[in-house]
């Protein structure tokens, strides 16, 4: 499964086929952040939360039952950004993807409310690396 995933920056969905319940989030490199995922998860100790809402599915419904989707592919600008004056790309787009559909997150907020227009916009889209 990890092999055709891009060592590329962007958000992903782990979802439950079971009941269509998903965890939203951003990495640096989607590849490497997916393993993370698989190996905490499949030891028990996966904790996104507080709650442990994605670990706690895991266990319930099983490995089989979970897919990891890319949904979007970000041109990282994190390292140019100076997040007070404007969020990085990754955090605008996870905070879009959040809030349209993530069961197993429990912090909506990503980035400010100051910064909406950026994410009603979909700014992250036409922002150079």
């Amino acid at each position: 499964m990890f092999e055709q995933l891009p060592n590329v920056a962007g958000i992903y969905a782990i979802s439950n086929k079971a009941n269509g319940d998903r965890y939203v989030g951003q990495a640096k490199n989607i590849r490497s952040r997916a393993q993370s995922h698989w190996r905490d998860l499949n030891r028990g100790t996966h904790r996104t939360n507080a709650a442990r809402h994605l670990q706690k599915a895991w266990d319930e419904f099983g490995e089989e039952n979970f897919t990891l989707e890319i949904l979007e592919i970000i041109n990282d600008n994190s390292s140019l950004t100076d997040y007070h004056r404007r969020p990085d790309n990754l955090s605008l787009a996870e905070h879009f993807y959040i809030n349209q559909k993530s069961e197993y997150n429990t912090d909506k907020r990503i980035v400010r409310s100051e910064f909406n227009n950026l994410i009603e916009a979909k700014a992250w889209r036409d922002s150079p690396a």
